[in-house]
């Protein structure tokens, strides 16, 4: 049996884990029939980041392999209980979240937009006890459903992965969604033929490429919000990361962009939104009112 050992911390923002875990699952081969996810180094995982795993677990699935994990802390346990990765991953059961601040994790496909909706509406904004502003509101909707309208039509890929977490006291609401799609980098590429296929090093310029306002690989330009339009939302919102093959994009909520090439590729897509609700999330009811978690 072959073990994926997982770094001490999972986080969006730590590259040197997103690369040891990559790694670790780029090593592996068809020949390793039965792969242990080993979690006992693992001090904290993000709930949102079980999108990375639960994508990457699914591949393997998909390919033949039989999973098992061992080594999960208590503390890694409750996590993974509460927001239902153990329980569509690993048949673990649904532990209950008293403090109502987990967005589950779940799969759905990617052209069921009814399903999307549901999820976005009963689950991830029934997370939040301020009064929305309806227009930011619809934005993140607009967004999650461009995304999801990409993973169908530019990646091939019929499947999208979500998870997120509520912090009422950072006042952030941190979601992911991912698939196991083509790349946008290997899409954009293919449709410029700016790069042979090799020069991953060019994988951060091609997913740049990708959100300048315009630059679109549909065979309708004008089709869909496009990534340019989601990242002026971010730009207001909060932050925005997209990792997809060996690129790591991220814009920060000042607005500058942080780069970096990746060693190992994630294959497919992730794309991480860091809400910062404090920004214009929330509007209160009326002028007397102060809302607060």
């Amino acid at each position: 049996m072959k073990s994926v050992l997982l770094p001490s911390s999972i986080r969006i923002g730590l590259i040197k884990s997103l690369d040891d875990i990559l790694e670790s699952i780029d090593k592996l081969s068809d020949e390793d029939s039965e792969i242990c996810f080993d979690f006992s180094e693992v001090e904290w995982i993000s709930g949102e980041m079980t999108t990375l795993l639960g994508m990457e677990m699914r591949r393997l699935q998909f390919t033949g392999h039989i999973l098992y994990s061992t080594g999960m802390s208590p503390r890694i346990k409750n996590i993974l209980n509460k927001n239902g990765f153990n329980t569509l991953l690993l048949d673990h059961p649904k532990a209950e979240d008293i403090y109502n601040t987990t967005i589950p994790y779940t799969e759905i496909s990617s052209n069921a937009l009814s399903d999307i909706n549901n999820y976005i509406d009963s689950i991830v904004f029934n997370k939040l006890n301020k009064t929305l502003v309806h227009a930011t509101e619809q934005r993140f909707k607009e967004a999650v459903f461009e995304i999801a309208d990409n993973t169908h039509i530019h990646s091939n890929s019929n499947q999208i992965y979500m998870c997120g977490q509520h912090f009422p006291q950072k006042q952030s609401l941190a979601f992911t969604i991912a698939d196991n799609g083509i790349s946008i980098p290997v899409k954009v590429n293919n449709a410029l033929h700016a790069y042979t296929k090799n020069v991953s090093s060019h994988d951060t310029d091609l997913i740049d490429w990708a959100t300048k306002q315009g630059n679109s690989t549909k065979d309708v330009p004008a089709a869909g919000l496009g990534l340019s339009d989601i990242i002026n939302t971010m730009k207001q919102l909060g932050e925005l990361t997209i990792v997809s093959n060996y690129g790591y994009w991220k814009l920060n909520s000042s607005n500058t962009l942080v780069k970096h090439h990746l060693n190992f590729p994630l294959h497919g897509t992730l794309i991480h939104f860091n809400f910062l609700l404090e920004k214009n999330f929330y509007t209160p009811t009326d002028n007397s009112a102060i809302l607060s978690f």
